[in-house]
């Protein structure tokens, strides 16, 4: 696994003893309707994939020192005052669309001084915020003229319509940087390509 961070520093990292751990979920906030004794589940996103990876170096491999000083710089490394953002090259993460992360949590065991040491380095993906540049007249899009998707409105993925067509685009997406495609349309884009149905009250 290769990672770089934004400022141009490579840190290669060795295999590691275990294969790579990818955790990932949807986040769901469950609640009572006023007035009901149902309780429902309103989507709330995709939440960010953490990474779990972890070696037991032993000195039959090198200078245990050495090889864990260079798989820590990952975690400490600072850029601009913040943790580093490395771009992560490796075949299985960027299957799954993790292009970017960042280190969240660093353990370090010394089984036998100077023979054996045991690391977990967890990383967290992360993702770039796309900013929308609008003019300066501060007019919305129907204000242009521009054809806007009922799925735009605030609020509006609380409908299972707009949930079904958020949760498409996220496996179209990851589809195609599976594939190898470089980009894809944001959700706001993609989403003006959609036909456009009724958007459902109701609630999964």
């Amino acid at each position: 696994m290769l990672l770089e961070s934004k400022g141009g520093l490579k840190v290669k990292l060795p295999e590691t003893t275990s294969p790579p751990q990818v955790r990932k979920s949807i986040n769901w906030e469950v609640r009572n309707e006023e007035g009901s004794t149902d309780y429902v589940q309103e989507y709330k996103g995709y939440s960010l994939a953490h990474i779990t990876l972890y070696w037991e170096l032993s000195k039959d491999e090198g200078d245990v020192y050495e090889v864990m000083r260079r798989i820590e710089r990952v975690y400490s490394h600072v850029e601009k005052g913040k943790p580093a953002i490395w771009k992560v090259v490796d075949k299985f993460l960027n299957a799954q669309g993790i292009r970017y992360v960042v280190a969240k949590e660093w353990e370090a065991t010394e089984e036998t001084e100077g023979e054996a040491v045991k690391i977990t380095l967890v990383l967290v993906e992360y993702r770039p915020k796309e900013i929308e540049k609008e003019k300066k007249s501060g007019k919305g899009d129907e204000e242009k003229g521009i054809k806007v998707h009922p799925c735009e409105k605030e609020g509006a993925l609380a409908k299972s319509e707009c949930r079904r067509l958020y949760i498409k685009w996220r496996k179209e997406k990851e589809e195609a940087l599976r594939q190898g495609k470089k980009t894809f349309p944001d959700f706001k884009t993609w989403m003006r390509s959609q036909p456009v149905s009724p958007a459902s009250d109701d609630e999964v």
